[in-house]
């Protein structure tokens, strides 16, 4: 099973259905875009532990999220760091 965080991004939309393909235990998160069969997954708010992910079930991991709109990083510098950086 592989988890793939932002899967409702430009990236991960393109990963998750080759992904889910292999195998249809993928899982994928989406934040700002929600789509069909993603879990609703906020980065900055959302305990990881809320996705009973678990190294037996779900051994790897994509991260492919990130906060890319240049208004919203001028906005919100601090909050989007905490998403791109930290």
């Amino acid at each position: 099973m592989i988890a793939i965080f932002g899967a409702s991004g430009f990236i991960g939309s393109r990963l998750y259905p080759h992904f889910l393909q292999k195998d249809r235990r993928t899982i994928g998160t989406c934040s700002a875009h929600p789509s069909e069969g993603l879990i609703p997954f906020d980065v900055r708010q959302t305990p990881l532990s809320e996705l009973n992910l678990s190294r037996d079930r779900t051994p790897h991991a994509l991260l492919s999220l990130g906060e890319t709109s240049i208004d919203r990083v001028a906005a919100d510098p601090v909050g989007t760091r905490a998403v791109n950086v930290d």
